[in-house]
């Protein structure tokens, strides 16, 4: 009977081969012992030595129908064979084929669904290795075509898939990852929001496999950056995790995995001025239980970057060491020792502003002063933070404003007094920046002052500011701006950091 049923897959007829197929599927799959492991084993040489050759040639059958019942009949025998490597070997050709390059030639939507839906099925990690690599060439094709489909299920299905073939073998885009993430990028924009789930997924699968040098900051930065303020919640949430875990931080991780994570490489230097602020961005975020997740994966970075500061300097240490033996290692001096013993006299003191009473109060989800490692990521790449955001504070579009105003805000508190080397540029761009048309731009400008004015000495911003209010160089609604911001950063200086010369009686 499923000889007669194979040969009449060849039939002239198209009712004939779709009945054909129709029992075929009935007999392969809804059989009464088809579950049993007897039948799975039968099945397995049956297929592979005659039914799936047969099979294959309906995925070029000019009846839709027929099309589609041979597509199903694949995806269910290989969701129940033990061994797929032929199957795999064998169909990833002719659907790269049929919807690897444009124009399509399968022009049902239904099909090239199940067709994605073969390519992100478990069977794929089920392959052995050198299938994989053997079919390899042709998956970027197909999954660059189906990343362009108009059915945003198509979308969705070719995301999934380049999830799970990173997991079968993180090299398996090597060569092609510039090519796949052009491709999935246009996806950030689309109206479901469970399609730029599925897109940002696809795009954390291809960044943690690794990217050319330069691609992080030229292709995938700009792109990605709209996921910070997308309008859906989840979508900002997950899209945080992710820019974290680039950064070498993995959310929900013992101390073991995250020691391993850290010697593994997931070095937190390498891209952080890059997309460390769209991780701050997240710390402002209008949903308070999306702040406090950000803030605790910023902190969570900042962990993993000082232990990335500390073994760098070790090794430094042990090399100094080795070309001069008589020199102790205790005898070096650490950058972070320096600044430990720093911020100690400081505190003992009672002279840094978060332990002075009259201090400013930062706004939730921080609950104090951030931890120490974020501090010193933040302090050392300011240079190259602050005039990006500064850029942005003069853009067209209010949502970029909106954008730099709250990354200010948060680069400042993190920076503290480091920022006062950049006043020059900074204070002026203020005064511009806190008459803007967007209330919530310019409500955002002057928080950030009053953190300028509590963690920056006086004497490094007043005659910048005093530049800004001089009626003979401004014009009156200069001089208005300027003196909002020279209110806006007094309101935030402590009283100790007035000194009294500075002071018109």
């Amino acid at each position: 009977t499923l000889q007669r049923d194979l040969n009449c897959l060849a039939d002239s007829d198209r009712s004939t081969r779709r009945r054909a197929l129709e029992r075929l599927q009935k007999q392969l799959l809804h059989g009464e012992f088809s579950h049993s492991p007897s039948y799975l084993a039968d099945l397995q040489v049956a297929w592979d030595d005659t039914i799936l050759k047969n099979v294959l040639k309906a995925l070029n059958d000019c009846v839709e129908k027929c099309r589609e019942l041979a597509i199903y009949l694949i995806n269910g025998v290989a969701s129940r064979i033990p061994k797929v490597d032929q199957t795999v070997a064998l169909v990833i050709p002719l659907i790269t084929q049929r919807m690897g390059q444009l124009p399509l030639i399968e022009s049902s939507e239904e099909i090239r669904l199940q067709m994605i839906n073969f390519i992100s099925s478990g069977c794929m990690k089920r392959c052995s290795e050198d299938t994989l690599k053997r079919v390899a060439r042709d998956l970027p094709q197909v999954l660059c075509t189906s990343l362009g489909d108009q059915f945003h299920e198509i979308k969705k299905g070719a995301s999934k898939a380049i999830v799970m073939l990173t997991e079968c073998s993180s090299e398996i885009f090597s060569e092609t990852s510039e090519q796949l993430l052009r491709a999935i990028l246009p996806n950030i924009g689309h109206t479901h929001s469970k399609v730029r789930i599925a897109t940002l997924e696809a795009i954390n699968s291809v960044v943690l496999c690794g990217l050319p040098a330069g691609m992080v900051a030229d292709l995938l930065v700009p792109a990605i950056k709209v996921l910070a303020l997308d309008r859906t919640i989840v979508v900002r949430e997950q899209f945080f995790v992710y820019v974290a875990g680039w950064l070498g931080y993995a959310i929900d991780i013992n101390d073991t995995e995250n020691q391993k994570s850290f010697r593994g490489g997931l070095d937190p230097r390498t891209y952080a001025p890059q997309l460390l602020p769209l991780l701050l961005l997240g710390v402002s975020d209008e949903s308070a239980d999306v702040a406090e997740k950000a803030l605790h994966l910023v902190e969570g970075v900042g962990e993993v970057y000082m232990k990335f500061e500390c073994h760098a300097e070790t090794e430094i240490a042990k090399m100094v060491d080795k070309e001069s033996p008589r020199r102790p290692v205790e005898s070096c001096t650490r950058y972070t020792d320096v600044i430990d013993r720093s911020n100690q006299r400081e505190e003992e003191a009672g002279n840094h502003p978060q332990q002075d009473s009259i201090g400013l109060e930062l706004p939730l989800p921080y609950k104090g002063r951030p931890s120490k490692g974020c501090r010193m990521m933040v302090q050392a790449y300011i240079g190259k933070l602050i005039y990006p955001v500064q850029k942005d504070l003069k853009q067209w579009t209010s949502n970029v404003r909106l954008g730099a105003a709250r990354l200010l805000h948060a680069l400042l508190i993190l920076a503290e007094e480091k920022v006062a080397d950049y006043l020059d540029t900074l204070v002026p761009c203020l005064c511009s920046a806190v008459d803007d048309d967007d209330i919530a731009v310019a409500q955002n400008v002057v928080k950030a002052l009053h953190v300028l004015g509590y963690y920056v000495l006086p004497d490094y911003w007043l005659p910048l500011v005093l530049d800004q209010v001089t009626p003979s160089r401004m014009s009156q609604a200069q001089v208005a701006t300027g003196l909002v911001v020279f209110a806006a950063l007094l309101y935030g200086t402590p009283i100790h950091a007035v000194k009294e010369s500075t002071v018109i009686k």
